[in-house]
């Protein structure tokens, strides 16, 4: 048996992040499942609250109890009614186990084993969809856990390989980054050591980007080109691959590739590590990171 995490965060044991998209023109809704009941033991129900943060990386709305979520059944939020302009805003969603509030000493915190933790986010991913007034609508799955929580690791750092950056004359592709903490009185920025490369393997551009806490930001890759390789789109599609190494925080990103006549786009994730070796962690983590920074195209900017 695992040891257990003492006064964690209820709020943080199962959260949903999204950013919401009016700087690209869409809506923005949710699709929250509870599959809880096809774990070994853990089935519950949620309490969902909701934590709004705005332009001005602060917290505009704390909201508790804005639905009930039962064990094998999903819920859809359109999430218009939490905005108040058309400035891009980070929504946690608190999918909050009722039967560990009834054991909580103040609702607040509890004792939790992290084979819990893990048990209820991994039962299923969430959906985000961005849509518009005319029925477009594109969205993708994942899943995300409390960012940057000093409960469950001390030291946290983000890795992103992204080999489907595309860009032409009509295309673009965008990179998502939500940077959020429920460590108490978090103030570190998180930096993003980026570096594209074109098929050949060649690095073409190469930049820091300064994330504040609670800051939802969309990094233009058709930008980024134009200022530092000169580039020029063409009517034939031209690939690159991301790479971005944060040794300072854990981000949550999101590609978006995006149609600039149609005015449409497709959403994807980038998996973490651990999806593809379970040891990438602790040691082997720190180990990759140095391995990392001595690379050509990033040692200049990861000193």
């Amino acid at each position: 048996m695992s040891a257990a995490l003492h006064d964690f965060r209820l709020d943080a044991i199962h959260t949903f992040q999204i950013r919401t998209l009016r700087s690209l023109g869409f809506h923005t809704r949710v699709t929250l499942l509870n599959k809880s009941d096809e774990t070994h033991g853990f089935a519950c129900d949620y309490q969902i609250d909701l934590t709004v943060y705005g332009p001005q990386q602060t917290a505009e709305k704390k909201i508790t109890g804005i639905a009930h979520l039962a064990a094998g059944t999903s819920i859809l939020l359109d999430c218009r009614q939490w905005e108040s302009d058309d400035a891009d805003r980070i929504i946690i969603f608190h999918l909050i186990p009722t039967r560990l509030q009834n054991i909580s000493q103040d609702r607040q915190t509890v004792d939790i084993e992290p084979k819990q933790i893990w048990a209820l986010i991994g039962a299923q991913d969430h959906y985000v969809e961005y849509f518009r007034d005319d029925g477009f609508a594109s969205g993708v799955l994942y899943q995300c856990g409390a960012m940057n929580y000093d409960k469950v690791a001390k030291d946290w750092s983000t890795l992103i390989q992204a080999p489907k950056i595309c860009i032409s004359n009509t295309l673009n592709t965008y990179l998502s980054v939500i940077h959020t903490s429920f460590t108490t009185n978090y103030t570190k920025d998180a930096r993003l050591h980026c570096v594209l490369l074109n098929p050949d393997g060649h690095c073409v551009a190469k930049w820091i980007e300064i994330v504040s806490p609670f800051q939802a930001i969309l990094i233009d890759f058709k930008k980024i080109l134009r200022e530092q390789a000169a580039f020029r789109p063409a009517d034939d599609v031209q690939f690159f691959t991301l790479y971005v190494v944060c040794p300072d925080a854990t981000v949550l990103p999101l590609v978006l590739n995006t149609d600039e006549v149609q005015q449409t786009l497709a959403a994807e994730h980038s998996l973490p590590p651990i999806y593809y070796g379970k040891k990438i962690g602790g040691a082997t983590r720190l180990a990759t990171l140095r391995e990392l920074s001595q690379l050509p195209f990033f040692k200049d900017i990861l000193q």
